[in-house]
């Protein structure tokens, strides 16, 4: 379960990994060297509520020989318990369009993969299933700069760039629609790229060196703040 949790709340999955792997009380008989209770805190509408993991747990101190059960039951939290509402009023109106019995013939992961898309971004298959407008064309230097650039690139840097241009950083199963594209903009090589994720649409400068074109792109990518889709 924290994978499941690693891509939304890091911080969080980080800290109970440390838990386990680092000894709380260094030699036996001493206070634990991090003070922690079986609760856990919630807050909605301005009210702080302490809610209480197991019976008793605010009197209940976590240690070494406990802090297994202690993190079971905050992932068990964080994934079920605090959004068990939400999750609820989800699934009614889930079901309501797609009947039960019509999925569970998949497996999570698969559900996952078709509601959400691939989280791998592959170069060769975005390259082949991509269009350009505007003065563009597949052969355009502007263009093999930028696939040059996409396929040198980690992982999540083109999931970035997919988030700016498309509004998701995942690859939706059966492809983008409508297609990817690179269109040319405007405006000359000292500009920024903008995007038009409606149309899952990447505006491109015409850049004459991948150095530039990474710089440019990135510098616009990290400091965008505006329509997206999770």
């Amino acid at each position: 379960m924290l994978d499941d949790l690693m891509e939304t709340e890091p911080v969080f999955c980080k800290s109970l990994k440390w838990l386990l792997a680092n000894k709380l009380q260094p030699n036996p008989g001493d206070e634990p060297i991090v003070e922690f209770d079986f609760t856990v805190t919630q807050e909605g509408f301005g009210v702080t509520e302490t809610i209480e993991l197991i019976p008793d747990g605010k009197t209940i101190q976590v240690t070494d020989d406990n802090k297994d059960l202690y993190v079971s039951l905050q992932l068990q939290w964080r994934i079920n318990g605090s959004i068990a509402d939400q999750v609820k009023c989800l699934k009614q109106g889930f079901s309501e369009i797609i009947p039960e019995d019509h999925v569970t013939v998949f497996e999570p992961k698969e559900l996952l993969l078709l509601l959400n898309g691939k989280s791998t971004v592959v170069t060769e298959e975005m390259r082949m299933s991509s269009r350009y407008t505007g003065g563009y064309e597949e052969s355009s230097h502007t263009v093999l700069l930028f696939w040059e650039a996409f396929e040198s690139m980690t992982q999540d840097n083109r999931r970035q760039i997919l988030k700016f241009a498309t509004g998701a950083s995942r690859v939706p199963l059966d492809g983008f629609d409508p297609m990817f594209t690179i269109t040319r903009s405007e405006f000359d090589k000292d500009a920024l790229p903008t995007a038009h994720t409606c149309f899952n649409q990447l505006v491109l400068p015409p850049y004459d060196a991948i150095e530039l074109l990474i710089e440019k792109i990135m510098l616009a990518v990290e400091n965008t703040d505006g329509f997206q889709l999770t």
